[in-house]
């Protein structure tokens, strides 16, 4: 089903509403997170960052950067299906801060695509970093990230990315390690 065509039913939830909802579990998530503050996440380590982006091989890489441009491509139109597939609601794609929050994703997972075999390892590790502390302030845990894969592989294919066994695997293991960054680190 795709969640773009007008031939979804429209549900009786408004956008509005969804909006306060989505408003008050984020500042749910932050005074939680505020309670944490002295939590160390893997992002906070470099040894950490290091050991897991050693996972992502250079043949890894390639097949990341190879697929990616199929979903740039599509750019937000690609990012909001990933989003919203699965709600019948066709007027979450209209949400302007649904739609800046594909903006916002796209360009960091452009950075990092980028940057993956840039010769600067530091720099990519540092990224990966930054991306797993942003979203560990909002509440975000690895199972969010893992449960979003498979939407993500399917509007890849969907995008015109052939995604074989070997690519699937690739884009595992870089959101693996993105939310590995994200747990807290064992004492």
């Amino acid at each position: 089903m795709n969640p773009l065509s007008s031939n979804t039913e429209p549900r009786t939830i408004e956008v509005a509403s969804m909006r306060n909802s989505v408003q008050n579990h984020l500042e749910i998530t932050e005074s939680k997170n505020n309670a944490e503050e002295n939590d160390f996440i893997g992002a906070d380590s470099r040894v950490e960052s290091y050991k897991e982006c050693l996972r992502l091989d250079e043949n890894k890489r390639k097949l990341i950067k190879k697929s990616y441009i199929h979903m740039k491509i599509g750019g937000v139109n690609n990012i909001l299906m990933v989003f919203i597939s699965g709600i019948p609601d066709s007027s979450l794609i209209s949400s302007d801060q649904l739609r800046n929050h594909a903006k916002v994703y796209l360009g960091g997972m452009t950075i990092i695509v980028d940057n993956m075999n840039s010769g600067n390892e530091t720099d990519f590790r540092k990224l990966i970093r930054r991306m797993a502390r942003t979203h560990a302030k909002f509440g975000v845990r690895k199972f969010h990230l893992m449960s979003m894969l498979p939407e993500y592989l399917r509007v890849l294919e969907l995008a015109g990315a052939e995604v074989t066994p070997e690519v699937q695997e690739a884009w595992s293991t870089l959101f693996d390690i993105i939310g590995n960054l994200l747990s807290k680190l064992k004492q």
